[in-house]
């Protein structure tokens, strides 16, 4: 009896193991069944070449009766047909040829060229074919292809087997040699550069090839490289799997690109490492989930055939279909019946094998698992798939790489050996790369800034004053991933070059990132952009209160700060930035910063970013703030700039969208415009004067002379240069118009009291009638002062002192004789107007009694003179409508007969017109 410890000698076991071995050895299997093919191959192509030299015979005939080239084609045709079928179904690929895989795991269809080769011998030296006398294959053809006749003999020549099967088959390897499909060389310069980001920056045809291409990036701004080094030489050297964890866009792609190129260059310094074969499959699209696997499976055998012989494994997708899938719907019934899948299990042990043989590995990359909503799509079915695949760790391995909020149902610590959490942008990197291309925009388009400030993208927090806008800030919480930055920024790049001096470069940014960065932002303003501007009368019309959201916004509000709640203050943030007065129209409680020059609160300026174009502008903004900042280098000099805010009503507008910001620190500028606009004031009159008319083509100057007297309200100028600009202008004023004066005076009465001296406003009352007093005298023609189209122009001059005790009697003469000028019969029935509103009965509430006249105020301003006056006024009023007519007719009548009773004259009073 042996000891018990003690080894038992079976030196005949281990031989019989040894033979064993090698017998159901991967290698051997597969070099058996080589040679059965090679025996099958020569087998039928001694029976069929004979066969298909006979039959059938129409067709042949069909051929002899062709002419040499056409015969020759023919058979080259049928030539090329059979070895593209051949090709298809062993799936021939000259690459699986190309390293000593194949002697340890030989390629079936290398037997069949072996038996092509015999048999192109064989034919050559004795013929396959009839055996007997010699003749060409036309000559057997056209003696009706004889078997027993002694010239019933085919021996071929080398043109037949050149152009029915070596010329084909040649063909058809040459054209995978010089044109592989998906190569590994065409990744070979996807090496990453490594360059600090302010080196990159530097150089701007870096920056904008990394702009504008998709592809994976080729330069290193998150210090992924690091990454891409640690996980291939993990793959290299360690059997496990990977996952990768990054929101969309965060650059997983580029780091897998980046992986594979690592791993190429270091399997040429690691010559005993495996070889690494990527499959890449991204399961978006796919309606249900057994598509993506048997797509995935077959990407597999397609990779691994490049080196390898894939066709005893070639139904592996399918059967694992069949298993795992649970397809039993009757397509996949038939499907299993025709292709009759095995195992996949041990269609995974033998694709082991093969793996092991070739010394490699096969590593599935796996993307965009969590972005495929389909109802038909279980990723539990994907999870499965990689789960089985560690029980083959040595030769199967996975990356998967999914993002962070939609992975809840991912177990990565029991799928995933390695984790790899991918970085986010930083505010410092962010704000780097948008003042970058900035700088480009502006560097490319000189253009000319409403308003002088710094750029809003603020790299330093220090930079940052409370009254500036930052829009980096609110941007850097909303984009965190390098594809969102990049195409945002690719966009507002190529938009700037349509719409550069027409919109705000910075607003443009700022749209530009929540299109991309939030989606449903962008939407929602898309949708709510008008009602977001509602002012505040409609406001007040709704009976809204500063905190209360529009009732239209409330719904859509609620549904998008549903979806993205996490976000809600950075939305907030971003609005008030870019749109401060859509804040109180969402009912927030949040002050807005202050309005952009070419920004989205006004419709325009939105519609030009969302339309990329600018439509049917006939002039341009950049031309009127060009115009604009050569009228402040020579405002004595350049009074275009005047002429034309008179004369077009596009550049008027123009003029007051951007007036409250390009007299910014200007203020002094304000009084050089007035008062230039008063000269082109005085100059519009003299021109209506002259041309007997009071209809104007242009910009009446008094629409600019109040958008200015705004400016002056809300300008820092101290109180003292105000009361002496106005002073100045009133006196200059009561020269030219009556109108223009009653203007200047309402100005005067708006100023804010904390503006100017207390006793300035009752001396600027009195100053005014002793101005128009002058400049009633040194008229010439004193009713050019009336020269106005406003009836109630008289009524507002002599009612500015109502508080005040001033003496107007000297300004019934003037009237008088206005009335009585025959030069100026337009004017004349203006100054009549304005002399009947003047005396016509006012009642304390406002009210009018229209045919009712003011004895008082006929006394008092034209004292001796009553009747004159009605005897004009009854005279002017010839040509006016009937009903008018007769109501100051009526009152004028009654007038008389007021003033008749009071002196006593009980005379019959002249008849109406006379």
């Amino acid at each position: 009896m042996n000891e018990p410890n003690a080894p038992t000698p079976a030196p005949d076991n281990d031989r019989k193991k040894n033979w064993y071995d090698w017998l159901f050895n991967i290698s051997t299997k597969q070099w058996l069944l080589w040679g059965v093919n090679l025996v099958i191959a020569i087998v039928a192509g001694m029976l069929l070449i004979p066969w298909a030299r006979v039959f059938p015979e129409d067709f042949h005939r069909f051929v002899v009766e062709k002419d040499s080239v056409v015969r020759w084609t023919i058979r080259f045709g049928v030539g090329l047909g059979v070895t593209w079928l051949l090709f298809r179904f062993f799936s021939v690929k000259v690459t699986q040829i190309g390293s000593l895989i194949w002697l340890k795991f030989p390629p079936l269809w290398l037997a069949w060229c072996f038996a092509l080769a015999f048999l192109w011998g064989y034919d050559l030296t004795y013929g396959l074919g009839p055996r007997g006398g010699e003749m060409d294959f036309w000559e057997w053809a056209a003696e009706g292809f004889p078997r027993d006749s002694e010239k019933a003999t085919y021996q071929a020549s080398w043109e037949d087997w050149l152009v029915v099967a070596l010329l084909p088959v040649g063909l058809f390897f040459a054209g995978q040699y010089l044109f592989p499909k998906n190569p590994e060389e065409a990744e070979s310069d996807l090496l990453p550069i490594q360059l600090p980001i302010d080196e990159l920056l530097k150089d701007w045809d870096r920056v904008e090839s990394w702009l504008k291409s998709e592809d994976p990036a080729q330069y290193d701004i998150l210090g992924y490289v690091r990454i891409a080094d640690r996980m291939a030489e993990r793959m290299l050297n360690d059997h496990g799997t990977f996952g990768l964890i990054g929101d969309y866009g965060s650059g997983k792609t580029t780091l897998i690109q980046w992986t594979k190129a690592k791993v190429r260059e270091k399997q040429k310094n690691q010559k005993s490492s495996p070889k690494i074969w990527f499959v890449k499959q991204s399961c978006w699209g796919f309606e249900d989930s057994s598509t993506a696997i048997h797509q995935l499976l077959s990407a597999a055998v397609d990779e691994i055939g490049k080196h390898v012989d894939c066709f005893s494994f070639r139904f592996l997708p399918e059967s694992y279909r069949k298993t795992f899938s649970g397809g039993d719907d009757w397509v996949h019934s038939i499907l299993d019946m025709v292709l009759g899948c095995t195992d996949p299990i041990e269609q995974f042990h033998h694709l082991k094998a093969i793996l092991e043989c070739a010394h490699a590995r096969v590593i599935f990359i796996i993307e965009d698992l969590d972005r495929n909503d389909s109802d038909r799509f279980d990723r539990q079915d994907i999870l499965a798939l990689l789960q089985r695949l560690r029980e083959f760790k040595k030769q199967f391995s996975f990356v998967l790489a999914t993002g962070k909020e939609r992975s809840n149902d991912i177990d990565f610590a029991k799928l995933c050996d390695h984790f790899q959490l991918l970085p986010e942008l930083t505010k410092e990197q962010m704000g780097k790369l948008i003042s970058r291309v900035r700088r480009q925009c502006l560097d490319e388009y000189k253009v000319i800034s409403p308003e002088n400030e710094k750029t809003c993208w603020y790299l330093d927090p220090s930079d940052l004053k409370s009254h500036e806008l930052d829009f980096l800030t609110p941007v850097s919480r909303l984009i965190r991933t390098p594809r969102v930055l990049k195409r945002a920024l690719r966009h507002a790049y190529h938009a700037w070059e349509h719409l550069h001096g027409e919109v705000s470069l910075d607003v443009l940014l700022a749209v530009n990132m929540i299109r991309y960065g939030v989606p449903d932002l962008f939407d929602f303003l898309l949708r709510f952009h008008s009602e977001l501007l509602s002012d505040e009368a409609e406001r007040t019309f709704m009976k809204l209160s500063d905190v209360e959201m529009f009732p239209r916004l409330k719904l859509p509000w609620e549904d998008l700060t549903q979806r993205n709640g996490a976000m809600l203050p950075n939305l907030i943030e971003m609005l008030s930035v870019i749109m401060p007065s859509s804040i109180k129209n969402l009912g927030v409680e949040q002050s807005g910063w202050r309005s952009i020059p070419q920004g989205i609160e006004s419709s325009k300026y939105w519609m030009r970013i969302v339309n990329e174009f600018v439509e049917g502008e006939q002039i341009k903004d950049e031309d009127f703030l060009r115009d604009f900042g050569d009228w402040i280098d020579n405002p004595k000099d350049e009074m275009m700039f005047v002429d034309r805010l008179q004369s077009s009503q596009q550049y008027y507008s123009l003029f007051q969208y951007f007036s409250k910001w390009i007299f910014r620190n200007r203020e002094d500028c304000i009084f050089e415009l007035f008062a230039q606009v008063i000269v082109r004031y005085r100059q519009e009159v003299e021109d209506q004067i002259t041309n007997n008319t009071i209809v104007s083509k242009k910009i009446f100057p008094s629409r600019v002379i109040d958008d200015l007297a705004r400016l002056i309200e809300q300008s820092e100028l101290s109180g003292n240069k105000i009361e002496e600009f106005y002073t100045k202008q009133l006196q200059l004023a009561a020269k030219i118009q009556i109108d223009l004066v009653n203007q200047l005076y309402h100005y005067v009465l708006r100023l804010p009291v904390n503006r100017i001296n207390p006793d300035f406003k009752p001396m600027v009352t009195q100053k005014s009638a002793e101005f128009m007093h002058d400049g009633f005298k040194t008229s010439k023609e004193p009713y050019q002062l009336f020269y106005t189209s406003h009836h109630n122009s008289l009524y507002d001059l002599i009612r500015l002192g109502k508080d005040k005790d001033l003496d107007w009697s000297w300004i019934g003469l003037y009237l008088i004789r206005c009335l009585q000028s025959k030069q100026m019969p337009i004017v004349g029935r203006i100054v009549m107007m304005n002399v009947f509103n003047l005396i016509i009965r006012r009642f304390p509430d406002g009210s009018l009694a229209v045919d009712e006249v003011d004895l008082s105020c006929l006394k008092k301003y034209f004292p001796g003179n009553e009747s004159k006056l009605l005897d004009l006024i009854d005279l002017s009023v010839l040509g006016y409508s009937s009903q008018l007519a007769n109501t100051i007719q009526k009152g004028i009548n009654a007038a008389r007969s007021e003033l008749a009773k009071k002196s006593g004259d009980n005379s019959p009073q002249p008849p109406t017109g006379s």
